[in-house]
């Protein structure tokens, strides 16, 4: 017969394998899955993006910026306390106001507060767009697989046209706001150069911070031009868009008043009206094609040919001068 004290440890073993029992379970059940069956993830999970834990953490982002940009103005304020100790010579650059520098930080700081919230916002409503246009564009294509009917061909093709306007608009947007982004950095360094020529006083350090300033404003000039005439193409494309609801229009009118009239000139002004969609296509994609970038510069002037000059009365007279000496 046990003892006691062996039927007390002889519980405690079956406590701790009842315990133990569904770890080992767990803890086998992915060898087997990799084994025999793959466990299939979920179908809404995903890896998360870094704008996604931007767009969660968004506010610990900026605060941390701020904090930042705080202690950074704090620190060029302290430094830009006026030196007590009088000096001998002169210096080689006046200091500037202790009001500049916690401005100028405070500035930086709430733009880049701003620039995060709007990123973020702006990545959202894109993503959220571009979800839900996927999703009509699926709804569409598969009505169009049931039964193949004008009415789901034309829904496609406007859920195409306006899949190609948004990524026009994109275009133009883009290139607009990289060309303000051109400009502002060119104004940021006209302002970094104006400070820097009021800081200096040496006429070597003058003649760098003009140079720099000048080739900056030059760059920066030629890449706004580059980013606008982006977005003039951009914006060609969208008003090639914009012509096609009229057009349709156009056609729509005419066909209804076509099916108004009588059988033998009906079917002359069907043909017709087909043929005019037919000639609206093709001259649509010949003037695309016939489209270079050259085409956009504005042409050069001629050049007026040059009038000749009547002589003056003193060659006149010299002229005369000689054929007489010759006579």
């Amino acid at each position: 017969m046990p003892t006691r004290s062996q039927q007390q440890r002889a519980a405690e073993k079956l406590v701790v394998r009842s315990r133990s029992g569904p770890k080992t379970e767990q803890a086998a059940s992915p060898k087997q899955g990799s084994t025999g069956q793959a466990a299939s993830p979920k179908r809404g999970s995903r890896r998360k993006t870094l704008m996604d834990w931007m767009e969660d953490h968004s506010w610990v982002l900026a605060g941390v910026t701020v904090a930042v940009l705080a202690g950074g103005g704090l620190v060029a304020f302290v430094v830009s306390l006026p030196v007590t100790a009088k000096q001998t010579k002169q210096p080689a650059y006046e200091p500037l106001p202790p009001w500049v520098w916690p401005t100028v930080v405070a500035f930086v700081g709430a733009v880049a507060s701003i620039g995060i919230f709007w990123g973020v916002w702006m990545f959202k409503e894109r993503k959220e767009a571009a979800e839900k246009q996927r999703d009509a564009l699926d709804t569409a294509v598969e009505r169009l697989r049931e039964k193949m009917e004008l009415a789901s061909l034309l829904e496609v093709n406007r859920l195409l046209l306006e899949k190609y306007h948004g990524i026009a608009t994109d275009e133009a947007k883009k290139a607009f706001r990289a060309s303000r982004w051109a400009m502002g950095i060119g104004l940021m360094i006209l302002v970094g150069a104006f400070f820097a020529g009021w800081l200096f006083s040496g006429r070597g350090h003058l003649v760098f911070v003009g140079s720099l300033a000048a080739v900056g404003a030059a760059f920066t000039a030629y890449l706004t031009r580059t980013y606008m005439e982006t977005h003039w193409w951009a914006m060609d494309q969208l008003n090639e868009y914009f012509n096609q609801p009229v057009l349709n229009g156009y056609f729509l009118t005419a066909q209804r008043i076509a099916l108004d009239l009588p059988d033998q000139e009906k079917k002359k002004a069907l043909n017709s009206i087909v043929a005019e969609v037919l000639a609206s296509g093709r001259q649509m994609h010949q003037k695309v094609a016939r489209v270079e970038p050259a085409d956009t510069k504005a042409p050069k002037r001629r050049r007026r040919p040059r009038k000749p000059r009547r002589p003056s009365r003193a060659s006149q007279a010299d002229t005369s001068n000689s054929a007489q000496q010759s006579q």
